[in-house]
């Protein structure tokens, strides 16, 4: 009879030929994409030097609430890089917000947005394409 530390040397070498056997294979797998027969292969041309451009899709037109936010996004934006002043020569910390825009209209093909201060305060005019591209921003503190 075999002894007790004879069993488990036993079952040890068993445990770690099994494992051998199944870590074995790892890392041989089959690709699972085999690349397809050569006459399978489409042969694509580079464009052309005087080959016509081809048109871009159509970037969709923002809602109202998108120009909203991008305005608001441009005039931050603006507004901290110029640093606008007040009366006493201070800057003026100023954060504008999406429903705060007084004026807000799509015409002729740009959205044009304003920020009437009246006599005093911070101001802005902010107009974009309709599509959000070539942004026009001007921004201003108020003095009277």
């Amino acid at each position: 009879m075999p002894s007790r530390g004879m069993k488990s040397a036993m079952l040890l070498a068993v445990l770690l030929a099994l494992a051998v056997a199944l870590l074995g294979g790892c890392g041989r797998s089959a690709p699972t994409n085999p690349p397809p027969p050569d006459d399978a292969v489409a042969t694509t041309k580079a464009p052309s030097a005087d080959a016509p451009a081809q048109p871009k899709p159509a970037e969709a037109d923002l809602t109202e609430s998108q120009a909203r936010e991008l305005a608001t996004r441009l005039a931050n934006e603006t507004w901290v890089a110029k640093k606008p002043l007040n009366a006493s020569g201070e800057p003026v910390k100023m954060t504008f917000h999406p429903a705060d825009w007084r004026a807000v209209e799509l015409k002729d093909g740009r959205w044009n947005l304003s920020w009437p201060s009246g006599s005093r305060g911070p101001e802005a005019r902010v107009s974009f394409a309709a599509n959000g591209s070539d942004p026009k921003v001007d921004v201003s503190y108020a003095i009277d």
